[in-house]
């Protein structure tokens, strides 16, 4: 499995779209969940942002932990298409 933060630039705006991404390979074909935490500046420099960021990574360590109890392998990063 891998779970990553994924950071993807909005056009025409100085923040990125904050997300977590978790994908694994089941029958040969990638599954992927993404689930929107929220935009914010990158490199975080409000208070807002840095909630942001704090509640995009206990999303992403609350699903290590699942898959770890599953006795899935976790890496950071995604699977290439």
């Amino acid at each position: 499995m891998r779970v990553t933060l994924r950071y993807q630039p909005l056009q025409d705006a100085p923040l990125v779209a904050l997300s977590v991404v978790a994908g694994v390979v089941v029958g040969g074909k990638i599954i992927e969940v993404r689930h929107q935490i929220g935009n914010c500046f990158w490199p975080p420099s409000t208070e807002q942002d840095k909630t942001l960021q704090t509640k995009a990574r206990e999303v992403r360590d609350r699903l290590v932990v699942k898959a770890q109890e599953l006795h899935l392998v976790v890496r950071a990063g995604v699977f290439a298409p």
